[in-house]
């Protein structure tokens, strides 16, 4: 390790500047030529803005030559830096000259196709038994979790490639030393209470279960190593292994010397050990090296780098420098270009306490370029506290993070509306002042859980939304697109049922018992001409073909949410392109059977809006070298110094841990893997207090937890330089800010003034405007668009009614007053059964009223009621509702018992219909939608009945006053029974269920 010069840039502190600079100087002072240079950046992206800017660089030098020339510069990730010379020097690899890369995704999508090949019957009837005898479950779900193993086999095979762990024998012994120090005194399994089998048996089958994941991680890398060998292919661990195995041999130790002159390292804080061997063995062969970092950004841990290992490396190259050895040289760059001066001097201050004792305060210490106030004097720091709110049907007020995230929603409404006293920021390129839009605004979370909620809150605001979530194959399209493409494989006449039913709404029995009608619909003629064109193509061909030709896309919206439908089946369409390029990356046919298990395990990633203009959600480790004009940091509730979430996370999963701390006579240490399944029921559970003692001695657990609590400071670090003009906190009254009290920071939010020291009190950190922020449902909401629009009437006029509507959008005030509700159910002197809900936010309620509806779309009183009971259950832990709707016994109940009220009230029905599906054209309009139930006492004769599931009380159903009256679903009501009376049926009557409250209602007019 020589000629090194470690440059420290804090964010935004210009290191991107920095670099193009030195090789702009390098090229114009003819020390070197543009394919004499090798930049290495963490990402694609990186490398792409780097040459680009490197190339502004030149040209504004007038070094013409030189930016032609950089396409020919190797600047690149480390890895396709490292593949340059693996295809140069394949023969000294045993390689072939044709070898190919694949990619991770590829990696892992070979993993999920071939685990089964590395499990026998043995394992998976042991890893049934491990799961019931521990009773595991599924996050958020009483469905147990078989697949738990796939989980920790992927993890010790990605984390043994990141720190070059080749034989897994040590990790195997430590996990299972680990495991005998926890579990090997009698009583540790004790508060679990498992009365199937003993303490001893219970142990057994914990240590077997170590080892035989042991045994597939090795018996499928085997195989995986078996598979690249055949196929002439190599992956980015290969990469780097087989990169530092070639920089051993002095013929190309001579070729790097003779054709490199200098060597550039951005993001060196995000290196792996193996990246850092690399680096380290390249800076012996070049003029001089150029890595240029910021600890306080060491962020992905998770990924492989060792942070411990940096800052020792860092430390080494300023002591060497100040002995003068090995021409190593260190500076910082000390002017923060990016934020606003009372951002800066904040963040300098605030930060000195935090890394304190941890890291320099020079490397910390930044003075700001922008030193001008913003328009109007505007505060740069804010706080926005949710004030506690009563409730209707609440005892005590409390505060919620749902209700923050729709006050966030509703103060950025009123930032981009003019409505704040933020009202404008500063350009980046122009440097003119300028309104706030939405894609100046980002909002920080620190779980992939509040990022989907606060998405959820904006767009209810109609916010535009830029981010990144998973949406899992229960949404109803995405069955739907399911159930089609299984149709392409087998036709069988229970699948045909499934598809009519989602199409139509039909019966499930009913189609079956009726095959010949199914088969001649127009839908099924159409896939079976369409299965025969489509067999032979790729999956992505076959996904789009059956959204387009099936009409997915607009037939989705008639189950509401159109626009997240309509994003699932697009995404659909993109995820399925993804899985062919992987599988012709991994040389394997691209199958619909491969691709229907690739949903199932990794779901379908949506983008939620392709606006350029769109409010920024994402998480804190997604920011990272992203900046906005205006941030929110919202997760501050997050406390990162308490352990139990830690010890339970390492009590479940694989964690790398260093044989030996770094020192400058041995930097680079060997690591094993600690991989422990868990034996926890769910989430919420805790282990014992004599395991969680325990923990705290070994060094394994050490060495995470040191890892996990720093990063957190390093994260909060990120998250609050993303700022350019506006940083803006978030917390719930009487909550306090958890994260920063955590990270050395003691915050002042109680108090009576305007402005607070949310950041300490100190003489260079400036207080935050403090403002109470709620939601009070006002704002102008966007007019929902229309297919296209017809005129009221024949007059001229500028008035036009939507063509398209829902019977749920008609409102009719005249006709509500003069509705009079009759309580039908339950008959006099009887008590109604109503439906037990956990009280939740507002968002639940509505997920919920879902989830009940599906549950009696599916109910069939001849259907076993184990068999029912479990359908239900599936539903509702789909909808993730296991802890607003615990009993699915009391759901079924309350379906039942109106089917009993509707037989003793109007006779046995000779068909009962659920969600039919009608188009009623009326005036020039046309009213389409679905009708939950109708309950047919002839062919020509029905009974109308319409689900809501409000969980209020009923006096507020019974009264004009209230917005919960329910005369107000008198037009939709109407609108049902002119469609229905179009088509020759007779309404007897008109009635609404509650099912929550238990009670039938009939809409007399």
């Amino acid at each position: 390790m020589k000629n090194i010069t470690y440059i420290n840039a804090g964010a935004g502190s210009g290191k991107t500047y920095r670099l193009t600079e030195e090789m702009a100087a390098k090229v114009d002072k003819k020390l070197c030529t543009p394919s004499q240079i090798i930049a290495s950046t963490f990402t694609k992206d990186a490398a792409a803005d780097l040459k680009k800017n490197a190339r502004e660089k030149f040209l504004v030098k007038g070094l013409f030559t030189g930016a032609a020339e950089l396409d020919s510069a190797a600047i690149g990730t480390v890895h396709s830096i490292g593949f340059l010379y693996i295809k140069k020097y394949w023969y000294k690899l045993g390689l072939t000259a044709s070898v190919e890369a694949i990619t991770e995704e590829a990696k892992m999508s070979y993993l999920n196709r071939t685990l089964a090949k590395a499990v026998t019957d043995e394992d998976i009837t042991h890893f049934r038994e491990f799961v019931e005898t521990f009773g595991l479950q599924l996050s958020q779900s009483s469905r147990p979790d078989y697949d738990f193993w796939r989980s920790l086999v992927k993890s010790i095979v990605e984390k043994a490639d990141a720190f070059g762990i080749d034989d897994l024998a040590e990790s195997e012994k430590k996990s299972l030393e680990l495991a005998h120090h926890l579990f090997d005194p009698d009583g540790r399994f004790a508060p679990l209470n498992i009365t199937t089998k003993s303490e001893n048996e219970l142990r057994t089958m914990y240590y077997d279960c170590i080892e035989r994941i042991f045994k597939i991680t090795r018996k499928w890398r085997k195989l995986f190593d078996t598979f690249k060998e055949e196929h002439g292919l190599i992956e980015f661990n290969d990469m780097e292994s087989k990169f530092i195995q070639l920089l051993e041999y002095p013929d190309v130790q001579k070729d790097i010397s003779q054709s490199i002159k200098y060597v550039f390292v951005d993001e060196f804080q995000d290196s792996n050990p193996k990246q850092i061997k690399i680096f380290d063995m390249l800076s012996d062969l070049v003029e001089r090296s150029y890595w240029v970092g910021d600890p306080k950004q060491a962020i992905y841990g998770f990924r492989g780098c060792d942070t411990v290992l940096v800052q020792s490396l860092t430390d080494k190259i300023i002591d060497d420098k100040n002995k003068g050895i090995n021409g190593m040289d260190y500076d910082t760059l000390k002017v923060s270009r990016r934020s606003v001066k009372p951002l800066v001097d904040t963040t300098s201050a605030v930060f000195k306490k935090v890394f304190d004792g941890y890291i320099d305060p020079a490397m910390i210490t930044l003075t700001a370029h922008r030193t001008t106030s913003l328009p109007n004097n505007t505060p740069a720091l804010w706080h926005w506290e949710q004030k506690k709110t009563l409730e209707a049907g609440q005892k005590r007020a409390t505060p919620s993070k749902e209700k923050l995230f729709k006050s966030i929603a509703r103060q950025i409404r009123d930032i981009v509306d003019g409505n704040h006293d933020i009202k404008y920021v500063i350009d980046k390129d122009s440097g003119e002042s300028r309104k706030v839009k939405y894609s100046d605004i980002a909002v920080l979370a620190r779980s992939n859980g509040d990022v989907t909620n606060i998405t959820k809150a904006l767009i209810d605001k109609d916010i535009p939304v830029v981010c990144e979530s998973i949406s899992d194959v229960n949404w109803k399209e995405l069955r739907l697109a399911r159930l089609l493409l299984n149709y392409i494989i087998d036709d069988a006449p229970l699948l045909k049922a499934e598809i009519a039913h989602l199409l139509y709404g039909q019966e499930t029995k009913s189609v079956i018992e009726k095959t010949q009608d199914v088969l001649e619909l127009s839908e099924f003629e159409k896939l079976d001409a369409l299965k025969e064109q489509l067999k032979t193509l790729p999956v992505a061909d076959i996904v789009k073909s059956l959204v387009v030709e099936m009409d997915l896309i607009h037939r989705c919206q008639k189950w509401g949410k159109a626009d997240q439908r309509q994003r699932n089946l697009q995404a659909l369409i993109e995820d399925a392109k993804t899985f062919d390029d992987n599988a012709s990356a991994i040389g394997e046919a691209s199958s619909i059977e491969h691709y229907l298990d690739h949903l199932d395990q990794e779901g379908v990633k949506v983008k939620e809006g392709f606006f350029q203009d769109g409010v920024h959600v994402l998480t804190y480790h997604s920011s990272k070298g992203l900046q906005w004009n205006i941030v929110i940091l919202c997760s501050l509730d997050n406390d990162p110094s308490k352990d139990m979430p830690a010890k339970k996370k390492f009590l479940g999963g694989v964690n790398h841990c260093r044989v030996s701390a770094p020192s400058s006579a041995a930097l680079y240490s060997q690591y094993y893997l600690t991989c422990l399944p868990g034996f926890l029921k769910t989430a919420q559970n805790n282990p014992s207090a004599d395991i969680s003692e325990e923990l705290n001695s070994e060094v394994a657990f050490q060495q995470y937890w040191d890892r996990q609590f720093y990063e957190e400071r390093r994260l909060l670090y990120v998250g609050v330089t993303r700022a350019r003009d506006y940083l803006i906190t978030t917390s719930l009254e009487g909550k306090g800010i958890p994260w920063l009290t955590a990270s050395g920071i003691t915050p002042v939010i109680d108090g009576s003034g305007d402005f607070r020291a949310i950041w300490g009190k100190d003489p260079d950190i400036t207080e935050s405007k403090f403002v109470s922020v709620k939601d009070d449902g006002s704002y102008t909401k966007a007019a929902a668009p229309a297919d296209y629009l017809q005129r009221k009437d024949n007059a001229i006029t500028t008035t036009f009614d939507n063509k398209y509507v829902s019977p749920s959008k008609i409102e009719d005030s005249e006709l509500a007053s003069r509705v009079h509700p009759n309580v039908l159910y339950p008959v006099k002197d009887t008590a109604p059964h109503p439906i037990r809900v956990v009280s939740s936010s507002d968002e639940e309620y509505d997920i919920m009223g879902t989830c009940i509806h599906n549950i009696f779309a599916i109910y069939r009183p001849d259907i076993h009621p184990d068999e029912m009971r479990a359908k239900a259950q599936r539903i509702i832990d789909a909808y993730k509702m296991t802890k607003m709707l615990p009993e699915v016994d009391g759901i079924l109940h309350s379906i039942a018992s109106l089917y009993q009220f509707m037989e003793q009230k109007y006779g046995k029905a000779v068909k009962v219909a659920h969600e039919t599906p009608f188009r009623h054209e009326t005036g020039g309009q046309v009213v389409s939608g679905e009708i939950d139930l109708l309950w047919y006492t002839s062919p020509k004769e029905c009974v109308l009945v319409d689900f809501k599931n409000y969980p209020g009380i009923l006096g507020n159903v019974l009264s004009p006053k209230k917005d919960e009256y329910v005369g107000k679903y008198a037009a939709q009501l109407d609108a049902y029974d002119n469609a229905l009376r179009a088509t020759g049926l007779d309404v007897k009557a008109k009635l609404i269920y509650y099912s929550v409250l238990g009670y039938v209602i009939q809409l007399d007019m």
